[in-house]
């Protein structure tokens, strides 16, 4: 079976606008609507309401499968980006604590636990 989205993604490819963005665009808003005409219908037991609950099954199952190897990669590009940035805030925050000992000690001051004399 032969499939219609593509399923990796790069970096620059996720930043354009694909057909899959596309698809999803349209899908979007059309499963909402299904989704509450039928609860709607569905409670006041017409035969519509059953049919937009299918509707909306198959429409949200569609989603999932259009975006979703998009959203996971543009999500780990952003979780390493997020790591890299975590762990330059945690080299400065140490440089910027190894400096601050250093100024204490130039001080005189004696350092116990807590930080405090």
């Amino acid at each position: 079976m032969t499939t219609t989205t593509k399923r990796i993604w790069t970096a620059a490819e996720m930043e354009r606008w694909t057909k899959e963005d596309a698809c999803a665009l349209i899908l979007s808003p059309l499963t909402f609507i299904w989704w509450m005409l039928g609860v709607v219908g569905s409670l006041l037991m017409m035969w519509w309401g059953f049919l937009c609950l299918v509707l909306a099954a198959v429409g949200t199952w569609g989603l999932f499968h259009i975006i979703g190897p998009k959203l996971e990669a543009e999500s780990e590009f952003y979780d390493q980006k997020q790591k890299k940035y975590i762990q330059m805030i945690e080299e400065k925050q140490e440089w910027h604590r190894e400096e601050t000992i250093e100024e204490a000690m130039k001080k005189g001051k004696k350092r116990t636990k807590g930080g405090r004399r």
